[in-house]
C-alpha cells in the first residue's frame, strides 16, 4: 500500500509538472534488491524509445550482461543440532537493509527469500514450523511468515 500511494504521488507530481508529456506520467514499480521490475522496466523503456519519434537519433537497447551478474546471488543452508543457518552474501546484505520492525518489510524480505529459492532449500533441509533459522547474527522462528 505504502508503495502504491508513493508511485501515486509522483506520477501526479508529473503530471502537473509536465502536462504536455504522456510518457512522464507513468510509474513503475521494482526493486533492484530483488530484481523485481527490471525485466518490466527494460521494456517498458524499449518500446517507449521505439514509439518515440527522433528524426537523426540512432540507438540500441543492449542489454549487460555484466550488469545483471551477480556471483555473490549464491547461498548456503546448513543445520547444526536443529538449527539452520543461512549464508551467503546477497541475503546478508538484504537483511541489513530490512527494518525488521516493520511487518511490510519482513514480508517484502520473506518474498525476496522465497524467491532466491532459500525457502525450499530449508524445506529440502527439514525445516518446521518452530524451526531456528539464523542469517548473520539474526534468529528467526521458522512460522506461516515465510510462506
Amino acid at each position: 500500500e505504502e508503495v502504491a500511494e508513493i508511485a501515486e504521488r509522483i506520477q501526479s507530481r508529473c503530471a502537473s509538472l509536465f502536462p504536455q508529456n504522456d510518457s512522464l506520467k507513468r510509474v513503475m514499480n521494482g526493486s533492484a534488491v530483488a530484481l523485481l521490475g527490471t525485466d518490466s522496466l527494460r521494456n517498458e523503456l524499449t518500446e517507449t524509445l521505439l514509439r518515440t519519434p527522433h528524426k537523426e537519433m540512432i540507438f540500441n537497447v543492449v542489454e549487460d550482461e555484466d550488469a545483471v551478474k551477480h556471483p555473490d546471488d549464491g547461498f548456503f543452508v546448513s543445520r547444526k543440532k536443529g538449527v539452520f543457518f543461512i549464508e551467503g552474501n546477497r541475503v546478508e546484505r538484504l537483511l541489513s537493509v530490512t527494518n525488521l520492525k516493520s511487518p511490510e518489510s519482513l514480508q517484502h524480505f520473506f518474498h525476496v527469500l522465497r524467491a532466491m529459492g532459500i525457502i525450499d532449500a530449508l524445506l529440502h533441509n527439514g525445516v518446521q514450523e518452530g524451526s531456528e533459522i539464523v542469517i548473520g547474527k539474526t534468529s528467526f522462528t521458522y512460522g506461516e511468515e515465510f510462506f
